[in-house]
């Protein structure tokens, strides 16, 4: 009996770049990542946090500003369930 399974080419992957989910708001995802980066661009916490993962950890530029964005819902989120203005700590480090 011949053996041909060693003949066989393994199937071809393509590449299929990412896609935003059709449920998503594409307009807020829009402005929250035209937010990343500019915050990324003026000088304070979310500038020394991109720096220092792209620099020192050598991480993919997409991953981290998509942490930025992340962090920014998050700070959006909680100044609306405190009911409180934003105050930004880091200008007292320091």
């Amino acid at each position: 009996m011949l053996e041909l399974h060693h003949l066989r080419t393994p199937p071809v992957k393509t590449f299929k770049p990412s896609r935003v989910n059709a449920i998503a708001n594409k307009q807020i995802k829009t402005l929250l990542s035209m937010a990343s980066m500019s915050v990324i661009q003026h000088r304070g916490e979310f500038q020394q946090y991109y720096q220092k993962r792209i620099t020192e950890k050598g991480k993919n530029k997409m991953s981290t500003l998509n942490i930025i964005r992340n962090k920014i819902v998050f700070r959006v989120f909680a100044v609306i369930k405190r009911e409180t203005p934003y105050v930004n700590l880091y200008k007292f480090v320091a």
